[in-house]
């Protein structure tokens, strides 16, 4: 692979990825347009995000939403936000 096709598919990526939308319109409502809401989001990937950030320390186990206490923890999250 060449330099330039190299450069070609950063730029590529930079112009249609997600970060022009994350940095465009932040985290919760990037979280919102791929899975219909945090809840869902949770729900859809709360499993890999947690597996995925589990070998960079103690995280949170809400994102699993596996019990109601999990599940109470999102729901607080979700009803500040949108206050």
């Amino acid at each position: 692979m060449t330099l330039s096709l190299i450069r070609a598919k950063i730029s590529s990526f930079d112009q249609d990825g997600l970060g022009l939308r994350y940095a465009f319109i932040g985290p919760m409502e990037t979280i919102h347009l791929n899975a219909a809401g945090l809840k869902s989001y949770c729900e859809t990937y709360g499993d890999t995000i947690h597996d995925v950030s589990s070998d960079m320390g103690p995280i949170p186990n809400a994102w699993r939403m596996r019990n109601d206490s999990e599940k109470a923890q999102v729901f607080t999250i979700i009803t500040i936000i949108n206050r």
